[in-house]
């Protein structure tokens, strides 16, 4: 029964206002121009557009969605070198330890990238240290160590 008034609703409101509107109705967070709310957060996060990223996240896109790279935003958002974009992205609930296809931890690229104001954001808020990328099977302090990055270096008391 319910699918018979749920047809007949969606054919009066589809001939009250029309096809696109039925349309974005129905799909509130398909965006017309320019792709979906995901490809939006990630092309923010890649150009580190702090604002943009913000508005993405409130129209709700999911922060821990992947792309066909396994790459998330907040990897991108490593990437460009923002930590604003990365503060704002793990504050909406991105997972700090995630992995992209290659193994590749925010904290594994943000260590290689010598950026040592997100190292410290993602240590703080939860990135795991001792996750290993595939490439040499290293730890983040190891890439440390390796890519020349003594001020990552921290002593443990």
């Amino acid at each position: 029964m319910g699918k018979i008034y749920l047809k007949n609703f969606l054919k009066s409101v589809l001939c009250k206002i029309g096809p696109l509107c039925a349309f974005i109705l129905l799909f509130p967070s398909f965006t017309v121009f320019g792709g979906n709310l995901h490809d939006e957060l990630i092309s923010a996060s890649k150009n580190g557009e702090v604002e943009k990223v913000k508005t993405m996240i409130s129209k709700g896109a999911d922060v821990n969605e992947k792309d066909s790279y396994g790459s998330t935003a907040i990897i991108y958002a490593v990437k460009s070198g923002n930590c604003d974009c990365v503060n704002i992205l793990i504050k909406s609930g991105a997972d700090t330890n995630i992995r992209n296809i290659e193994a590749w931890t925010p904290l594994l690229m943000a260590t290689k990238a010598g950026n040592v104001a997100i190292v410290k954001t993602l240590l703080d808020n939860g990135a795991d240290p001792n996750l290993k990328g595939l490439c040499g099977n290293w730890t983040a302090l190891m890439r440390a160590v390796y890519d020349n990055h003594p001020e990552m270096v921290w002593r443990s008391k």
